[in-house]
């Protein structure tokens, strides 16, 4: 890994600390030359109770991922993400990744696995686009 790689992750990380969630922070980074042009992070829509998972624990079906935030941010702001890289702090999920197929990301690195991320990689691969776990 080198000096950028880590300092994307760690941004990702840092960027996930601001979920209100309490099972599981999910930071993304988007980066383009090595510059950060957009975050994002998992939680509820704007203006809705900041609560992300039931009294069992488990995460509620109205709970936007990171990825998902991040690139509605980049809607919002006109901001292209075609060749640009996704740190992310867990690896996608395969909505995640049919919108970062979508928005022509270069490259996806991760720090955690999750239980699709065999499924994950195989869909990203095949668009031709890098996963890797850092």
């Amino acid at each position: 890994m080198n000096k950028y790689e880590q300092t994307h992750m760690d941004m990702a990380y840092l960027i996930g600390r601001h979920s209100p969630c309490v099972k599981r922070k999910v930071g993304a980074v988007l980066v383009r030359d090595n510059r950060v042009i957009a975050t994002g992070y998992n939680g509820t829509e704007p203006d809705t109770n900041n609560c992300c998972e039931d009294e069992h624990g488990e995460t509620l079906p109205g709970v936007i991922h990171a990825e998902i935030n991040l690139f509605s941010f980049c809607t919002e702001h006109e901001i292209d993400c075609e060749g640009c890289d996704l740190y992310v702090t867990l690896m996608p999920c395969g909505e995640c990744a049919r919108e970062i197929i979508g928005r022509r990301v270069k490259n996806v690195y991760y720090s955690q696995a999750s239980s699709s991320s065999s499924d994950t990689k195989d869909a990203l691969w095949c668009h031709l686009i890098e996963c890797k776990r850092i």
